[in-house]
């Protein structure tokens, strides 16, 4: 699944470049973004690195491992969930001067919304317990739909600005806060259910 997610991210961003590229033509295109929306888009970038969910995630995981659901129900609604809804609300807070980079705080607010969602969603069902499969295996998906979105998204950003490639992944991961292709959380569908 994991290959699948990192897949699908990177098959997304050499869509989005192959787009731009054969959609451009003229030599403003050859230029580049204006600085305005750089800077924007940096400073969108930025705030979607502070991502507290995802490191909070990392209890429920654990708990779930355990096969403790009411537990990582309640480790949604202490950490996981107010650290999202936060985030959401830090992106809104982002200042950018472009009509376009506007738009991109909106939509990356609203994703940050659907996640949050379907994160409340998810707390719902384990509050129950582990006895609801089809209603679990649902608001997985839903976390997953929500992450992978997020992932586009911030791929589109990079088309628009590109990230430094990181040369030593221990300095980098810090600042990724938890936003890996790799890990199930991003692009890769949430905490996985315990077994019963």
């Amino acid at each position: 699944m994991r290959a699948f997610a990192r897949g699908f991210a990177r098959g997304a961003a050499a869509l989005l470049l192959a787009l731009a590229l054969a959609c451009g033509g003229d030599d403003d295109a050859a230029e580049g973004p204006p600085p305005d929306l750089v800077a924007d888009v940096e400073a969108l970038q930025q705030a979607m690195t502070e991502d507290l969910e995802l490191l909070a995630m990392e209890e429920v995981e654990e708990a779930l491992a355990r096969d403790l659901p009411v537990r990582a129900a309640q480790l949604i609604g202490a950490g996981a969930l107010p650290a999202a809804r936060a985030h959401a609300e830090r992106l809104r807070e982002t200042s950018v001067q472009t009509a376009r980079g506007r738009r991109l705080r909106d939509e990356g607010a609203q994703l940050l919304d659907a996640r949050a969602d379907a994160l409340a969603t998810y707390q719902t069902v384990l509050e129950r317990g582990l006895v609801e499969d089809l209603a679990l295996l649902e608001s997985i998906q839903e976390q997953r739909q929500a992450e992978e979105a997020i992932g586009a998204y911030l791929d589109r950003l990079a088309a628009i600005r590109p990230l430094a490639v990181e040369e030593d992944e221990e300095e980098a991961a810090p600042r990724r806060r938890g936003r890996s292709r790799d890990t199930p959380r991003s692009g890769g569908g949430g905490p996985r259910p315990a077994t019963r």
